[in-house]
């Protein structure tokens, strides 16, 4: 990750690696609004290079929350869209997002408790669930029949409930979701247009 002076946020990949470009007004403001992805660089980002102010000025704006029900419920909102109609999505995008989600919960819920965790190792230590330590390294590993059965057992001890259970199609979700302006589900939400497209394209 890097720190820019101004510009947009933006992400440039090279081969293998990702970069992702913030704006210091950005993240200085993610930092006063408490954000989840701020207090991660901070408690155990390393600084590799450059002037270390712009770090120390995001670490001091930092204003943890009490209450982070917001993110839980975007990252449940999602897993439960996933669990009805995740085999109709790219399978490697499924894989991050359930990994996602689990992550999203339990570091939420760290948080909140006093004890705010972010390695996949201390979150499966600290909620030793199978559901949980089998989820959340989904990221590296194919989706198999028992994915989705897990995420929706992960959701309902949470107490998170479906919140289109009415839903027919993938797109059903979609109201929900800006109404909510849940950024990464509407991300997520969108790809399905561009496989079905390309699954167009390639068997035409």
């Amino acid at each position: 990750m890097l720190i820019t002076a101004d510009g947009h946020t933006r992400q440039v990949k090279v081969g293998s690696v990702s970069l992702s470009f913030y704006p210091l007004h950005v993240m200085i403001d993610k930092s006063k609004n408490g954000d989840l992805f701020v207090l991660h660089i901070i408690r155990e980002g390393l600084l590799l290079t450059g002037s270390p102010v712009p770090f120390e000025n995001i670490k001091s704006s930092f204003r943890q929350r009490s209450n982070y029900e917001k993110e839980i419920r975007a990252a449940a909102d999602l897993g439960w869209l996933i669990v009805r109609f995740g085999a109709e999505f790219d399978d490697k995008l499924v894989q991050r997002r359930v990994s996602w989600c689990i992550r999203t919960v339990l570091i939420a819920n760290s948080v909140q408790s006093g004890h705010p965790t972010f390695s996949s190792e201390k979150l499966s230590t600290l909620y030793p669930a199978y559901a949980v330590t089998r989820l959340i390294r989904q990221k590296d590993e194919p989706i198999s029949s028992e994915t989705f059965p897990l995420l929706r057992d992960f959701l309902i001890e949470y107490g998170k409930t479906d919140p289109c259970p009415d839903a027919v199609a993938p797109n059903d979700y979609l109201g929900h979701f800006e109404r909510t302006e849940n950024a990464v589900a509407l991300h997520f939400l969108a790809s399905q247009d561009k496989k079905e497209n390309k699954d167009e394209y390639s068997s035409s």
